[in-house]
């Protein structure tokens, strides 16, 4: 509104002088003889239309100033020749018309240029507008002078709350207050420090909030006024992804530092991009000496015997030239000081959208392998040895048992033989004394035989090959316990095998031997009025957990003899499965050789097996046997079967 009063005002006081001026000319045409060209002053006045704002105005000034040539003409005193006054006259009013056209061809012009300015100035109000960066204009002293949307939306000012304050008002503390110093001393030396450079800075919006820009700022001149341009971006978003990607790059380099392996990696010319502290701590390098190096050159350039080593055959660039994995586990780095280090390594390539753009290489020092193999080796000599010589004494053992065994058994059988002779012939002749001497060696022959049996079974348990096969323990059972029905009724005891037993793989007799020694001591060990012998068998999963680590876990079951009889001191445990050990007096539950458990024991040790038990003085035993990791898998639903008593 101010505007256009003082525009009005403005065209008021151009008319105004523009008549003045006809006035004065006219008036001093009036005074001036006819001779004398007292129109062509009146150009002046149509030059004054130009000032005025609309080609009209100089027409009319024109207008006016034709009438009031031709009112001079008549009013003005005479003088001079007729045709020369008429000639003056004409000249005056061509000169005006003439300035009239010339005067709306600049206007014309001036309109064009105007248009043309105009439309610029729309255009570039339009590209800035719709930039997606922030463009702010600024002249010397710091006032804004242009502020395009992206500004508004990044600050919250709108333009016309910005412009005309000064930029200061987007800058933080301490920024704000230094920013006019920038500009003047800039002003005054000339030097540019942030003109023409980009860089990070902070922006202030107007609800008092910061957040970081880019910004480049560029110096300009229009109209011969320096102006400073700003253009800038919020990176808020950039600098949350660098700060994650810094974060990210932290915990991987946190992560590679604390792997036990070295690791660096290449690019496609071979040189070392990075390296973890593991590899600075295996080759004696710091990162900094291996990065931008060669690496085959640095620390893979000979073999293990000290002879070049060639580029072209590195198994580690070859991962750079044919894109595929490499492992070596039998090569050499060379450390800082001049000294191999053995090593396994793999190389793996690095692509980028399909394209190979390096390498990684993991490596381990793997000296302290190195050792222990030299010191296996060297055992395993020292070991096979011992095992040669241990087979050949065990084997020496055997035989010697086998033999001595059996050449005893010959005056063995003569002693007994030559006994009950006597007890025949002359029993009846011996007083008491001579009697029970002669009972006594006959009783010590018979134990003396068991006792030599049982070594030779023992002895031929290592010395036949034994034919394993799939074994129905049903079967097995149901023939264990036909061959001890006797015993199993004389004895007046309940056999109980509460579930169906699964095929094993094994030896059919031997695995029979096992249950009917284990079942025979279950009955003979037993004085209770009330005898019973279960035998079972569970999954691995259901033993107590103190016997759990007893067993492999490939295996499928474990088996069982539970009784209820005069049970085991666990200090006893061990020695009941040495041979010909007996934990009972002689006379006592039997005369036995001691030697059954020693036997049971080897034969599941023989099937890849354990056995161990669980008892309680007076409560009963539970001996517990594996039958090794080839169990059948054929297994029955659990179902009763009837108890042999």
């Amino acid at each position: 509104m101010n505007n256009a009063i003082k525009e009005n005002k403005n065209h008021l006081l151009l008319v105004s002088g523009c008549v003045f001026l006809a006035l004065i000319i006219f008036i001093t045409d009036l005074y001036l003889p006819l001779g004398i060209a007292g129109g062509v002053p009146y150009v002046a006045v149509i030059l004054w239309g130009l000032w005025l704002p609309s080609k009209r105005y100089i027409l009319v000034c024109a207008i006016g100033c034709t009438a009031l040539t031709i009112l001079g003409y008549y009013f003005s005193p005479p003088g001079g020749e007729l045709w020369m006054v008429i000639v003056n006259r004409i000249f005056a009013l061509f000169a005006i018309w003439i300035t009239v056209l010339l005067c709306i061809e600049e206007k014309n012009h001036k309109a064009e240029l105007i248009k043309a300015k105009k439309s610029i100035e729309t255009r570039a109000n339009t590209i800035l507008n719709h930039a997606s960066d922030g463009i702010i204009t600024i002249d010397e002293l710091g006032t804004i002078d242009s502020f395009n949307f992206a500004a508004e939306h990044l600050f919250g000012y709108q333009a016309t709350e910005a412009m005309g304050k000064n930029i200061n008002m987007l800058m933080p503390e301490p920024y704000r207050s230094e920013h006019d110093q920038y500009i003047k001393n800039y002003l005054e030396s000339g030097i540019k420090k942030v003109i023409g450079i980009r860089r990070e800075a902070v922006g202030l919006r107007k609800d008092g909030t910061t957040f970081p820009i880019d910004l480049a700022v560029s110096e300009m001149y229009v109209d011969e006024t320096r102006m400073f341009t700003g253009i800038f971006r919020d990176i808020t978003h950039r600098k949350e992804t660098e700060e994650k990607l810094e974060k990210a790059n932290r915990k991987i380099q946190q992560i590679l530092n604390s792997a036990g392996e070295g690791i660096y990696g290449l690019d496609l010319e071979g040189n070392t991009t990075f390296a973890n502290t593991t590899a600075e701590k295996i080759l004696g390098y710091k990162e900094e000496e291996l990065l931008g190096k060669l690496q085959h050159a640095l620390i893979h350039h000979s073999k293990p015997d000290g002879t070049p080593y060639p580029r072209e055959k590195c198994h580690i660039y070859a991962a750079l030239r044919d894109g595929k994995v490499h492992r070596e586990s039998e090569e050499v780095f060379w450390r800082k000081e001049g000294t191999p280090v053995p090593v396994e390594y793999v190389s793996t390539p690095i692509t980028e959208n399909g394209k190979l753009v390096g390498a990684v290489v993991t490596f381990k020092d793997i000296s302290e392998r190195k050792r222990i193999e030299r010191m296996i080796t060297a055992h395993t000599k020292d070991l096979k040895k011992a095992n040669e010589m241990l087979y050949r004494s065990n084997k020496e053992l055997d035989d010697f048992a086998y033999i001595v065994s059996h050449d005893l058994k010959e005056p063995l059988r003569g002693i007994f033989n030559f006994s009950s002779f006597i007890k025949e012939d002359y029993y009846d002749k011996l007083d008491e004394d001579g009697r029970s001497k002669l009972e006594t060696l006959e009783r010590l022959s018979k134990r003396m035989e068991a006792l030599i049996n049982s070594i030779l079974y023992y002895s031929r348990l290592g010395r036949s090959e034994e034919i394993f096969e799939p074994v129905d323990l049903n079967t097995v059972l149901s023939d264990t316990l036909d061959n001890m029905q006797s015993l199993i009724l004389e004895s007046n005891v309940d056999v109980r095998l509460p579930k169906h037993f699964p095929k094993v793989f094994g030896n059919k007799t031997r695995i029979g031997e096992v249950f009917q020694n284990l079942i025979a001591n279950a009955i003979k060990y037993n004085d209770k009025p009330d005898k019973w012998v279960e035998v079972g068998c569970n999954m691995i999963e259901c033993l107590p957990d103190g016997n759990k680590n007893k067993t492999n876990q490939n295996q499928s079951y474990v088996f069982y003899v539970k009784d209820n009889g005069i049970g085991i001191l666990e200090k006893h445990f061990d020695p009941l499965f040495r041979i010909f050990k007996r934990l009972n007096g002689r006379n006592k539950f039997s005369d036995g050789t001691g030697a059954g458990t020693t036997i049971v024991k080897k034969i599941i040790e023989q099937h890849n097996g354990k056995i161990w038990l669980e008892s309680k003085v007076g409560e009963g035993s539970t001996f517990y046997f594996t039958l090794g990791e080839k169990n059948g898998n054929e297994i029955n639903q659990p179902k009763p079967i009837n108890s042999y008593s």
